[in-house]
């Protein structure tokens, strides 16, 4: 789970501005969880910010967590079973998902091209909480970019390598893939022809 906040000050810069912040990051794995691993995870977030005065929280769904538990008779898709157990802990809920069907991992390359730059307004301001978000950088930094048929595609070999840990491969970069392409990705169609194909 990844954990972004808006702001108004960059932490980074010391610029008061709009600046988008990935600020925490929980996991769990499923021969470490105390009961179901979904509600273990939501319950670490929960307890951590417990003390949190607002408990508004926008919910950025992954169509693969709408999937159920394999093996499972009559359970409900993951997303379901984090949102009831959110709201279980008193947090409200607005789910959020992006249109479409999942858009390709090469528009949100050149999405990521774009705002990583930070010189175009129209993009926002993108930081990592360095301390509290220790594997997303190690996620984003060890994620490789191939290329097939002109299009670059992200490697997700790292999930399925036994010698790499599942908190180092991709899964971290995909949630903030998840949630910055869901609140921003519009902008890449809207400020930018790159993502067009040339016609000749």
């Amino acid at each position: 789970m990844s954990v972004g906040q808006e702001r108004n000050y960059n932490f980074v810069t010391g610029i008061v501005e709009a600046v988008d912040c990935t600020i925490n990051e929980f996991c769990i794995k499923p021969e470490d969880a105390k009961s179901v691993p979904v509600n273990d995870l939501v319950d670490m977030f929960c307890d951590y910010y417990e003390s949190h005065p607002t408990k508004d929280l926008f919910y950025y769904r992954d169509r693969y967590g709408d999937h159920r538990q394999p093996n499972v008779k009559n359970s409900k898709p993951y997303n379901e079973q984090a949102i009831e157990r959110f709201q279980k802990r008193g947090w409200n809920v607005f789910p959020r998902v992006h249109k479409g069907m999942e858009p390709p991992q090469h528009d949100k390359y050149l999405w990521w091209q774009n705002a990583l730059k930070g010189k175009d307004p129209r993009y926002p301001s993108f930081i990592i909480n360095g301390r509290k978000c220790k594997f997303t950088i190690i996620s984003m930094n060890n994620t490789q970019v191939i290329e097939k048929n002109g299009k670059f595609e992200k490697d997700k070999s790292s999930e399925r390598k036994k010698t790499i840990l599942p908190e180092e491969a991709t899964h971290f970069g995909d949630a903030v893939d998840k949630r910055m392409w869901t609140k921003y990705g519009h902008l890449l169609y809207r400020t930018s022809s790159t993502f067009v194909d040339p016609r000749l």
